[in-house]
């Protein structure tokens, strides 16, 4: 069985003034971790309302959990220095794993966003966050418009969703989108699971 990772409370929390960050200490087995959770994490994602310690420190104990969870995925995926250190930035997720191709990266402004309805997309997984990967990527339809289109996979299924840029945009139905998509993941997964099933045992010809 692996070894559990735990967070321990001592030493606890501090500000890291030359580095920018908040550490927090993480442990599996004998290993002891320094994770780091950037200041540009802190406020793009969990509220701090601005570049302060107070405000740094403020936000990682209202979403320690969650900062938590980010840091385990990434032990568990080896994403760890040689100092072991694990730096969480914004492009760190709690998801198994994130990729965001260089047509979605072109535009700050809308890989920013893309990068939101992430975070937006863990929360509607839950406890399946670490079993799901994500994957975004920017296309045009046949009429030229942009699209940007987010995959997700689990160990079975695989389902997308296209959003426009006003849609990315707007807060509007977002939420319920990302929970259609997470019920169509889960659909095709029983969907594949039944046929394995029925697929076994049969008589051969």
């Amino acid at each position: 069985m692996a070894e559990k990772i735990l967070f321990p409370e001592s030493p606890p929390a501090r500000w890291e003034f030359e580095r920018d960050c908040v550490s927090f200490p993480a442990v599996r087995g004998e290993t002891r971790f320094t994770c780091l959770a950037t200041i540009e994490l802190l406020m793009e994602r969990f509220g701090a309302r601005g570049p302060s310690e107070p405000e740094a420190l403020r936000a990682y104990e209202i979403h320690r959990p969650r900062l938590q969870a980010i840091a385990r995925s990434q032990i568990l995926a080896g994403k760890v220095s040689l100092e072991n250190e694990v730096l969480l930035t914004t492009e760190t997720f709690a998801l198994k794993e994130v990729r965001f191709s260089e047509g979605v990266r072109e535009s700050p402004y809308y890989f920013r966003l893309a990068r939101q309805v992430t975070a937006d997309l863990e929360e509607v997984l839950g406890p399946s966050v670490g079993s799901t990967a994500a994957e975004w990527d920017r296309v045009e339809d046949a009429e030229g418009r942009v699209l940007y289109v987010l995959v997700i996979r689990d160990f079975v299924a695989r389902v997308s969703v296209a959003f426009t840029q006003d849609q990315l945009e707007s807060s509007r139905d977002l939420r319920n989108r990302l929970y259609r998509l997470w019920g169509d993941l889960l659909q095709d997964r029983n969907h594949k699971q039944l046929q394995d099933l029925l697929g076994t045992g049969q008589p051969e010809d």
